[in-house]
């Protein structure tokens, strides 16, 4: 109990009325993080919310479930479970089941306005993490990725207070308060990297290097240090976040970075914005190439980068009802049509005929703008001539009246004039 405490102290780290996720297996590791915690909280049954994921890749994962289940009902805590119970991928499984798990930790975070979300990596998962990304990578960000403390969604953090204790440590623990836990088979087996450096490397090093643990918490501070430093440069990099939530950086702000120091740039600045560590290794800034990992987008065009999450370029065919003077969501950001003047943020404006009801949509090959000498345009020699990236036309807001474009978002505004059109005013709603 002292290690666990000596590092909320160590790091500054409130509990007092902080709400916190504890993502719990039943492994023994887990079980401990859980009994640790209940004990340490001031008011348990408040200030815990316990997830737990079925990944239902073994036969007796359900046995998991049920001793959790069995602990929180005797200490009355809350209790938040899913199972993954769709059809798991061939390849990038653990990568897939990563992704889910978080998911479903984001959202428990969300619902109950959590602070942090615990998780039970301990000192040999820290070792051998840095071990698997020194031979898969050799990148220094990589083999830190196991950090105590990082910043999460939400303004939230993601804590790892376990890294100091080893994994005989836990497991003396879990005896010692005599909890109930599963020792997951799977683990005894070979076939990952991780096991096979768990089963023949790591007992020989702790053997070799008693200080094992304490030297991989070492790395991690000092390589922490160094982060420390580049990010007081970052953050002297001015960005600019669109409405669609894509990041816009002049490349003239880092026209002194080589190749490799942009990828740390933009690792640091996902990481800042999305809360994922994501590492592009290589990129190809030629104008308007995609350069896409783990689910992120990366791409130079003319003289500014963007980046984003790969969802929003692919979303392609969307199309909704939007009714005047009611709120509606287009890439995650809400918006309002209306004849009044707001005390809100001014997207633009146009001119049409009275109407209450407008189609929101993405442009698509076919369409046309109406110019007001009545010929038509192409919607991309509007968008070279804004100088905006094939790959960000998708996101833009477009607004119909019947099957006429009348507006879209930085680009187009209905030019025709009427004395019976009224202005339509659109704003963003924060």
């Amino acid at each position: 109990m002292k290690k666990i405490i000596n590092f909320f102290s160590k790091y500054k780290l409130s509990l007092a009325g902080k709400k916190i996720i504890l993502a719990i297996s039943a492994g023994p590791d887990s079980m401990a993080l859980l009994d640790m915690m209940r004990q340490i909280v001031d008011d348990p049954q408040s200030q815990l919310i316990i997830c737990h994921v079925d990944h239902c890749l073994r036969n007796d994962s359900y046995l998991e479930s049920e001793i959790i289940t069995k602990y929180c009902q005797q200490y009355k805590l809350q209790l938040e479970e899913t199972k993954w119970d769709t059809p798991h991928p061939a390849n990038g499984l653990e990568a897939a089941a990563r992704d889910f798990r978080y998911d479903f930790f984001a959202k428990i975070l969300r619902k109950y306005q959590a602070d942090y979300l615990f998780t039970a990596h301990h000192g040999d998962d820290l070792a051998e993490n840095i071990l698997i990304k020194l031979l898969r990578s050799g990148n220094v960000q990589e083999m830190n990725s196991l950090r105590p403390i990082r910043n999460w969604i939400n303004n939230s953090l993601l804590v790892r207070p376990l890294l100091s204790f080893s994994k005989e440590e836990l497991l003396v623990y879990a005896k010692k308060r005599k909890l109930a836990y599963i020792v997951d088979y799977t683990n005894q087996e070979n076939e990952t990297l991780r096991n096979r450096l768990r089963h023949f490397v790591m007992p020989q090093l702790k053997k070799d290097a008693v200080d094992l643990i304490k030297n991989a918490n070492r790395f991690v501070q000092t390589e922490e240090s160094l982060e420390d430093w580049q990010k007081l440069l970052f953050e002297k990099i001015r960005y600019h976040k669109l409405l669609s939530g894509i990041i816009q950086v002049n490349a003239a702000d880092l026209s002194d970075f080589n190749c490799h120091q942009l990828s740390l740039y933009f690792n640091w600045l996902i990481d800042k914005e999305w809360g994922r560590q994501v590492y592009f290794e290589s990129l190809d800034l030629s104008d308007n190439v995609q350069n896409t990992k783990d689910h992120f987008t990366l791409v130079r065009y003319l003289s500014h980068f963007y980046i984003c999450p790969s969802d929003i370029i692919l979303l392609k065919n969307h199309q909704q009802e939007v009714v005047l003077d009611q709120c509606f969501s287009w890439f995650k950001t809400k918006y309002i049509i209306t004849l009044n003047k707001l005390d809100l943020p001014e997207v633009g404006y146009f001119y049409a005929n009275k109407t209450s009801k407008f189609i929101a949509r993405n442009l698509q090959a076919t369409d046309r703008f109406k110019l007001p000498n009545g010929s038509h345009v192409k919607p991309k020699k509007k968008f070279a001539e804004k100088k905006i990236p094939t790959f960000m036309r998708n996101t833009y807001l477009a607004i119909l009246i019947n099957d006429d474009i009348v507006f879209v978002q930085d680009i187009f505004k209905n030019q025709e004039y009427n004395i019976n059109y009224q202005r339509y005013n659109i704003y963003t709603l924060f």
